[in-house]
This record gives structure tokens, C-alpha cells and sequence, in this order.
């Protein structure tokens, strides 16, 4: 057994490759079984893992504080070794255990859209944040286990200038961004919010509840559009701030008839030039008087490009459309490959044109995910075999809106 002195191991960084032992790690378990789980995650600094767990013997054990413990053990520590003392992960914790044939699983979190119930309320440190990760304060949180952005409004907010509040309709409610101090930036939670299409994040509003630390599930959003306006700060500094349009998520059937004569008489190649100037438009920063329609309305162009492109055959199955309109064009439904909703400007690379049945399939059937993550690659390959052919910038090249408009530089 490998030995280090313990005037030698406080100047030695503790690093878990150093795990040669596999009855340490046996015997760490047999502990981990004594003490209970929360006693001995306390004993070793540890926090209840949301990623990589040990299995075995049927059961399943936070890996770094196991490792944590085998390593106490192993170097005869008298002290405990905390977990905050060495980098866990796939590169040290996961390798560690693995050379010494234990098993190790990446534990993936629950689906959010079959996890969160409209109306429930959850915990947000017990029921959100160790489900999911994430800032555990402030309005804006961005976990990294999972395709999310989670938003939290609340009257605590008002102290600080944050009037988030449902338009007079109900159809559209604005989420002021974060940033105390001077103006808001486009950057971290703001740009994940305004970004949250072309970065393939849904966005999921919660609302504080009068039971403290519970927050009711309001529903998965959609950003179309950001405002900016100019507030009085509580120290009564004028200052710029981020108001965010966000829609509930819905599925809006878009059919097959054109907008208007002046798309009915374009070439494919036009339309698909007038798609990509209007596309992305959701994300730059408009005045407050700015309205959605005008953001719906141009997404016309991207819709009327998706049906052109199709040409009366359905992206995903490729049969014909299933019947006519009453103006005799072939009847499909346009589809947003990068959310549940259809509805808003984008960009032509993350639009299909689809038949009915198709249509409902993604959205409801069983096999929807991976389907819709089949048409999404199709059409994306599409789009950029026509950015080569036409002498344009891919869609890898294209750079944020966002960011060209706030004057800022994407990183």
C-alpha cells in the first residue's frame, strides 16, 4: 500500500489517479453504508452528485467522496480528505475508478418537458438545482446538465427594478434581465435568454410562491424579441435596462398558402436571400414601442422559403403533400427544428416544411425527439450545401445578431 507521510500529503496535491487500492475503495463503500449518505458525504466534504455515480451491488454511491475516502485510507490520512481538495469528473474521478474495474455511471437528468408540471410547485435548491445544477441565485439560471434556461420571477425583484409582468393580452410576458448596476449588457444569462434558439436551450419560467424557497412552474417560453428601456435605478441613476418578450410555448400550425403576391412571384434563390436577411431578427434589440406582430411579420420570408424549398414534398417522410389548398398549392406545415414551438423569425436552417401527420408525430408521438433530431441534421446539411453553391456564409459562420447589435464582441 502506497504510503505518504502526512507532512508530505500537505504539500502534495491529492489528485485521485493516485487510487491504486481497490479494497480502499471497498472498504469506503462498506462505510458509505454504515454512516448513511448524507453523514458521510459530510464526514468528506462531499455534495450529492448529479453526474457520475459508482454502482454496485445494486446500489449507487456519490463516486468523489468515495474516492475521497478510499484516498483517506490508502495514505493513511489521519484527517479526512475532502473532495474539495482534487478535481473530480471524467478525467480523474471516473479514470481512477474505472482502472480499478469499478463501474461508473454519468447519471443524466430527467427530460425538463416530462419533469415539470404547469401549476406544481418545486423547491428550487432541493427539486431544481440538485436535479438539474445551475446559479442557484438570481433570476437567470444556466445549467450545464441539460439544454435549459431557467428564469425566475418574483416580487423580491421590485427592490431592484425588475417589473417583470404579463402584457394586457396575456400573450406575451416581459422578464427584465439581470444586472444591478449601470446598463444591462447583452452577456451570460441575458444573451443565453435572447440566444436561446440558435444555442438550441428552451426556456422555462417559474414564480415565486408565498412558502419560502418554492417556486410554481409556469411554463416553457419562447423569446421573440427584446426591448430596451430606460429606468431610474433605487439609487436614482438613469440606466438602460433589458426587457425580454418571451411567448408560451405552444404548437402553432403554420399551412402552406403564401403571404402575399410578392412572395407568390420570387425565385426560390430570392427568397432564400430575403429569409436569411430577415432571420434572427427575434434577437436584436428593438425599442419598447416595437410590437410581436412586427417580429411575426417577418417571418413570413423564412416560412414562405421553408414551402418553396419543399416544393409539395414533405421534409421528413419525403411523400407528396396530402392534398391542396383552396388556392391549388400542395398543403404542408412549417416546422422549427430547434423548439417545440413554431412560431416566430429564424433561420432557414432550423425550418422545415412537413406533412400533417409528420408534423403531429414529432410533436406527440413517442419517437418525436429523435425524429425531429433527424430532420434538424437534414436540413441543416441542406442549407449548407446551398451556402456553398451560392458563395454565402454557412450557418457556423454566421455570428449572433446579439451581439453586432449591443455593440459587443461574441465570445
Amino acid at each position: 500500500m502506497l504510503q505518504i507521510p502526512k507532512h508530505q500529503r500537505e504539500s502534495t496535491k491529492v489528485n485521485p489517479l493516485m487510487l491504486t487500492d481497490a479494497q480502499c475503495v471497498a472498504s469506503a463503500l462498506a462505510e458509505f453504508d454504515a454512516l448513511g449518505r448524507d453523514a458521510f458525504l459530510k464526514k468528506y466534504g462531499g455534495r450529492k452528485s448529479r453526474d457520475y455515480f459508482l454502482s454496485h451491488n445494486g446500489s449507487s454511491y456519490d463516486s468523489k467522496p468515495i474516492v475521497a475516502a478510499a484516498l483517506t485510507r490508502q495514505l493513511q490520512s489521519i484527517k479526512p480528505i475532502l473532495c474539495n481538495e482534487f478535481s473530480g469528473g471524467e478525467a480523474t474521478v471516473r479514470k481512477a475508478l474505472d482502472k480499478l474495474n469499478f463501474v461508473v455511471n454519468k447519471h443524466l437528468p430527467p427530460d425538463p418537458t416530462a419533469y415539470f408540471q404547469s401549476g406544481t410547485a418545486y423547491h428550487r435548491k432541493r427539486e431544481i438545482h440538485d436535479v438539474y445544477g445551475g446559479q442557484e441565485r438570481g433570476g437567470i439560471s444556466t445549467p450545464q446538465s441539460v439544454s435549459a434556461v431557467f428564469l425566475f420571477t418574483g416580487e423580491a425583484g421590485h427592490a431592484h427594478g425588475y417589473h417583470d409582468h404579463w402584457e394586457a393580452d396575456g400573450s406575451v410576458f416581459n422578464f427584465y434581465g439581470e444586472g444591478q448596476k449601470g446598463d444591462m449588457r447583452l452577456a451570460k444569462g441575458n444573451l443565453a435568454i435572447a440566444d436561446h434558439v440558435r444555442t438550441t436551450k428552451t426556456i422555462w419560467l417559474f414564480t415565486a410562491l408565498e412558502r419560502k424557497g418554492f417556486y410554481g412552474h409556469v411554463g416553457q417560453f419562447v423569446c421573440v424579441g427584446v426591448a430596451r428601456e430606460t429606468q431610474t435605478s433605487p439609487e436614482r441613476i438613469r440606466r438602460k435596462v433589458l426587457v425580454f418578450q418571451l411567448s408560451p410555448e405552444r404548437l402553432n400550425i403554420t399551412g402552406s398558402d403564401p403571404v402575399d403576391y410578392e412572395v407568390l412571384t420570387m425565385s426560390l434563390g430570392e427568397l432564400r436571400k430575403r429569409a436569411l436577411d430577415e432571420s434572427g431578427i427575434n434577437h436584436r434589440i428593438v425599442d419598447k414601442s416595437a410590437t410581436r406582430e412586427s417580429v411575426r411579420d417577418r417571418s413570413k420570408w423564412v416560412r414562405a422559403y421553408a414551402l418553396a424549398r419543399a416544393n409539395g414534398i414533405c421534409e421528413q417522410c419525403g411523400d407528396n403533400a396530402p392534398f391542396s389548398t383552396k388556392k391549388s398549392k400542395p398543403y404542408l406545415e412549417v416546422h422549427h427544428t430547434h423548439r417545440l414551438a413554431d412560431e416566430g423569425p429564424d433561420h432557414p436552417a432550423w425550418v422545415a416544411a412537413i406533412c400533417p401527420n409528420c408534423h403531429r408525430r414529432i410533436h406527440f408521438g413517442h419517437d418525436g425527439t429523435e425524429r425531429n433530431q433527424a430532420l434538424a441534421t437534414k436540413i441543416t446539411n441542406m442549407e449548407e450545401q446551398a451556402a456553398a453553391s451560392s458563395g454565402g456564409d454557412s450557418l457556423k459562420d454566421k455570428q449572433s445578431v446579439i451581439a453586432e447589435e449591443s455593440g459587443q464582441v461574441s465570445t
